[in-house]
């Protein structure tokens, strides 16, 4: 009698289970406040994983989609902002509209902005360990009608090679042996990343566009001096140089459609990476040991997918998948033996090439999830 009102607060659910599915709404919701995709996957029940790859709890590793295209590049999932996702399914037990194989399904139905749109968004993260590490993005989502654009620039600035200073002592029959290493590193692992992505949708039923991610490092270089001792008395000592470079760009075109009836997904993805690494050992000022890496990497994937309803009811899908995947390692060793400060002979050593070749071609057919390929 002594009440005025009695407030009742419940917090709904972030995910209903439908035909099997979770299916988790983003729009109109606080996670649409978050900033990307990856932060939405983060939060959401049954899921865990990180940096755009995520599984899902008792099934494994997820596939993920946006609006029925495959996603091949991670990055591309940090890339979306939240407020663009309409929804978010999970799909524990994937049926014959997936590939064979797949264990777990993740499906983000992006909001198709047929409006002017323009978005802009900084992110500033520092972490303070052993070193201050720094990391910067700007994001960029631009729509006219039916066409969308986004673009991402990144720095990552990660300082977690402290500054070395190791000892430690070896007791032997002869007298104890120790090993000083003072060192000093400047690998920090800077890191440029640039990622563009473009879409069109051509009606309701047909969108084209692609996807593309290009980052790299600055040379990195580390030096080291190390010091031995026997019964306190130094017996030699060298010094060491690591340099370090790499980049790499991946892309995919795409184009998913409705024709007659069939459903089409065609989908191109590219990829290639470039390591080198060279390292220097000094001994009383002289080179006595010189070598350089190399490896490149070089994948290319095609894929046509087609799909209609079975002679038996239900879905049929049929289509063909093109691999071809290169690797290629070099090394060359320069070496020589040092007599004295005044004296080196030198001996050149090619360790060799390595290639690494691998192509398939995948023609499949299944309906019902009964496997008719593949070949």
């Amino acid at each position: 009698m002594t009440l005025d009102e009695v407030t009742i607060s419940a917090r709904r659910s972030p995910l209903k289970f439908d035909k099997g599915n979770y299916l988790a709404a983003v729009a109109g919701t606080s996670l649409a406040k978050l900033s990307s995709a990856n932060d939405v996957l983060k939060r959401l029940p049954l899921l865990s994983g990180d940096n755009g790859s995520f599984s899902v709890r008792g099934r494994g590793q997820a596939i993920i989609f946006i609006n029925r295209r495959e996603v091949r590049d991670p990055s591309e999932i940090q890339n979306i902002d939240a407020s663009q996702i309409e929804s978010v399914k999970i799909i524990t037990d994937p049926g014959v509209t997936y590939p064979i194989g797949t264990k777990a399904v993740i499906e983000l139905t992006v909001k198709r902005w047929y409006k002017d749109h323009l978005g802009i968004t900084f992110e500033s993260e520092i972490y303070q360990r052993q070193r201050l590490s720094q990391y910067y993005t700007l994001r960029t989502n631009y729509s006219k009608k039916r066409l969308s654009l986004i673009t991402l620039l990144r720095v990552a600035n990660p300082k977690f090679d402290p500054e070395t200073d190791i000892e430690y002592t070896v007791s032997g029959p002869e007298g104890e042996l120790s090993y000083n290493v003072t060192g000093k590193s400047r690998q920090n692992n800077l890191r440029y990343s640039f990622d563009t992505g473009l879409n069109y949708d051509i009606n309701d039923m047909q969108s084209l566009g692609f996807y593309m991610s290009d980052s790299m490092s600055p040379r990195q270089t580390s030096y080291y001096d190390n010091t031995y001792r026997k019964d306190n008395v130094e017996i030699g000592s060298h010094s060491s140089k690591n340099k370090s470079e790499n980049h790499g760009v991946n892309g995919t075109f795409y184009y998913i459609g409705k024709i007659a009836g069939i459903n089409i997904n065609f989908q191109n993805y590219l990829y290639h990476s470039l390591n080198k690494g060279h390292q220097s050992l000094f001994l009383d000022n002289d080179n006595y040991f010189n070598m350089d890496s190399e490896n490149k990497s070089f994948l290319y994937d095609s894929k046509l997918e087609l799909g209609s309803k079975g002679p038996w009811g239900g879905d049929m899908l049929y289509g063909i998948q093109w691999t071809y995947t290169r690797r290629k390692d070099i090394s060359d060793v320069l070496e020589g033996n040092v007599n004295n400060s005044n004296s080196l002979t030198v001996q050149n050593h090619f360790l060799g090439t390595k290639t690494y070749k691998y192509f398939q071609i995948n023609i499949y057919c299944y309906t019902n999830n009964i496997l008719i390929g593949p070949i």
